[in-house]
């Protein structure tokens, strides 16, 4: 798994997690219990979600999504050009009730690696 440059490139069937936190105006504000961070990814914006993962418990106040092997194996790709975009959203649940869209990254690419 590897994050830049608000892209996330997953090998189909790895393993792998990642965390994200939650900042206002440059300041880290730790997420807490109640908040409720849920991560979907779709080929299009819309679309019936291909993936999705909810965090509800936080590491040192920020959102841990793990992946599995199970989660990404049947995952369409591209055959010819063996892997495939996927578009992601990250919408935080405050545990006041108010709801954000964050926005980085955008971009998942799931690629196929042959051995």
């Amino acid at each position: 798994m590897d994050i830049s440059s608000n892209t996330i490139v997953l090998n189909r069937g790895d393993t792998g997690s990642f965390s994200l936190g939650y900042e206002i105006n440059d300041i880290s504000v730790p997420l807490i219990t109640g908040d409720t961070v849920t991560f979907t990814m779709s080929k299009n914006y819309g679309e019936t979600p291909t993936l999705q993962k909810i965090a509800t418990s936080f590491t040192d106040g920020e959102a841990v999504f793990s992946f599995t092997e199970a989660d990404t194996i049947d995952i369409v790709i591209d055959a010819k050009e063996r892997q495939n975009t996927y578009f992601c959203q990250f919408e935080l649940k405050l545990h006041t009730g108010e709801i954000e869209t964050i926005k980085t990254p955008h971009r998942v690419i799931i690629q196929e690696v042959l051995e």
